[in-house]
């Protein structure tokens, strides 16, 4: 098929999808965060590579805006802002702002957000970020979609064009792939990407520690329990280890870690382990042990059905020498706060960090407010001191 028949089969579509609409016409702005600052740098960015080694400015283009464009029908005007390639115009007179959001480049969304609201455009946002921390993103946007904009993206742009927006839209079910229609690329600055993306499957067959997108993994799995399946209560955020040995034990009385504050409950030692803070009540004990036992948290190599390949225990003491390396730095005025942090973002096991800088509540006000998607009314002690 060639790029114009392309084109066109995707207007169809779209044009198709207008069947109920007002056909107001808007003026829609999608947009695709940068990285904070130029001091940063970034995996996903490539900047340090591609300046150097390559002719064009970016790697490439993240698909959720093409198939953003490919959804939306053709009376509406649209126009693309990669921050990763050019300037956002914040002066185009936009009626609606859809911003998507890894969680790396969350706090740069966020600003966006900001940026249009203070012109009194209304923003949407959406990804992983905002799908996994939709309190955290709904204090900067003025709506959020969860999940997989197939199922949502035509009632936010009906309800946009009649001045009802609402403040959350969840998809009840996951997209058919078969079904969506061909991203439509045909707004991108395609001559300053250095490659096309096409998508084949959804999901990922890989739950990365340090990835996100399998947070929304299922704790008792799709297979053995269908009718769980889009249950909020279902998901767990977690690591690889988490993943694969939850298998489907129950979840009733335990805490869960997009929930509780599970912080307050487990102490971590110079070794790498975990135990329960001791001066719990029985019941808040037994549920702390109850996510240990479902998480693996104490598989380490003196445990029943450790593994060589259980390494989140020495990945934890790493950070905790890390950690207690550099409380003895700052007690010696060595380093700033804002190195503790660098540091804390780029290692990463928050808590160890939150535990060993426990008697200095300014670096812990820094490290709440640095990781997004923390919940805050957990630590209102500390950040209002």
């Amino acid at each position: 098929m060639s790029l114009e028949s392309q084109y066109q089969l995707n207007w169809s579509r779209r044009k198709n999808l207008d069947g109920d609409s007002t056909n107001k016409r808007m003026k829609i702005a999608l947009v695709i965060p940068g990285i904070s600052s130029e001091s940063e740098r970034s995996f996903y960015d490539f900047k340090f590579g591609t300046k150097f080694l390559l002719s064009r400015k970016h790697i490439s283009y993240l698909l959720a805006i093409p198939s953003l464009i490919s959804l939306t029908p053709p009376q509406h005007e649209i126009r693309v802002f990669d921050q990763n390639i050019e300037d956002i115009d914040y002066t185009w007179e936009a009626d609606l702002v859809g911003i998507t959001a890894r969680t790396m480049f969350a706090n740069r969304a966020y600003e966006i957000s900001e940026e249009f609201r203070a012109r009194g455009i209304k923003t949407v946002m959406g990804g992983i970020h905002p799908s996994m921390c939709p309190e955290d993103a709904l204090l900067h946007c003025d709506s959020v979609v969860v999940g997989e904009a197939e199922e949502t993206w035509h009632a936010v742009l009906q309800d946009a064009e009649n001045g009802q927006l609402k403040r959350l839209y969840k998809a009840e079910k996951f997209a058919d792939l078969k079904a969506a229609p061909m991203p439509d690329r045909s707004s991108l600055s395609k001559q300053k990407y250095l490659l096309d993306i096409v998508q084949t499957t959804k999901g990922c067959p890989f739950h990365c520690e340090f990835c996100s997108v399998h947070a929304f993994e299922h704790i008792q799995d799709k297979k053995s329990f269908p009718a769980l399946e889009l249950e909020w209560s279902n998901f767990l955020l977690s690591c690889t280890s988490c993943n694969s040995i939850k298998d489907t034990k129950a979840i009733t009385d335990t805490l869960l870690p997009d929930r509780d504050n599970t912080y307050d409950v487990f102490m971590y030692l110079n070794d790498g382990f975990i135990q329960v803070k001791p001066d719990l009540d029985n019941d808040l004990k037994d549920k702390a042990r109850a996510l240990i036992n479902l998480a693996g948290l104490d598989r380490v190599p003196s445990k029943r059905g450790y593994s060589g390949n259980d390494t989140l225990w020495l990945d934890r003491k790493g950070s905790w020498v890390l950690a207690n390396r550099y409380l003895q730095k700052y007690q010696n005025k060595d380093c700033d706060i804002e190195t503790i942090i660098d540091l804390a973002l780029n290692n990463g096991f928050w808590s160890v960090w939150m535990q060993v800088f426990e008697t200095y509540p300014d670096v812990q006000k820094e490290l709440i407010n640095a990781f997004s998607g923390t919940q805050k009314k957990f630590f209102q002690p500390i950040l209002t001191l």
